[in-house]
């Protein structure tokens, strides 16, 4: 019996030190994807902390502001799930179902597999936690109007068909 027990014992060891090392390489590798992504230049107000946004990009649409992407669950991305995050990452479709503003390069990150996304998403998971209230965008209209952002998709795609024709 007590050769049972140790046996048991022995295995959910194994099992522990098999998921940490599998966390580890995963967060590696999403270090890594994340880095040559450099998702830190948009998403780091110069001096600022890492990944806690606030960048801001001046474009013709107005200003837009980079969320804080740490691990922080009030402002951050703590408590994003998985599949939220594939789907912003893919479609540029927030976890709200709401089109994200065309400036986030998410058709840069659309071809990207999902296991690399998950890496990804795990080690934003164990970034810092850092407590930074993401700023407000100024937009003007259109893009001001989340709803009207179909409307760009739609004629990005027609441009993009028209090109592969030539």
């Amino acid at each position: 019996m007590i050769e049972i027990i140790i046996n048991i014992i022995i295995k959910i060891i194994k099992n522990k030190k098999l998921k940490i090392f599998y966390l580890k390489k995963n967060v590696n590798k999403g270090k890594y994807l994340i880095t040559i992504g450099n998702c830190i230049s948009c998403h780091t107000l110069e001096g600022g902390k890492p990944f806690g946004g606030g960048y801001s990009i001046k474009t013709k649409f107005g200003i837009v502001n980079s969320p804080n992407i740490t691990s922080n669950k009030k402002y951050g991305i703590g408590e994003l799930k998985l599949k939220n995050f594939i789907k912003l990452m893919k479609n540029g479709i927030s976890k709200k179902g709401e089109f994200i503003i065309p400036i986030f390069p998410y058709k840069n990150f659309s071809k990207i597999k999902k296991k690399d996304l998950k890496e990804m998403f795990f080690f934003l998971k164990k970034t810092k936690n850092e407590n930074i209230l993401n700023k407000k965008n100024s937009l003007k209209f259109p893009i001001k109007y989340k709803k009207l952002i179909i409307f760009s998709r739609i004629i990005f795609l027609k441009k993009k068909k028209e090109l592969k024709k030539k």
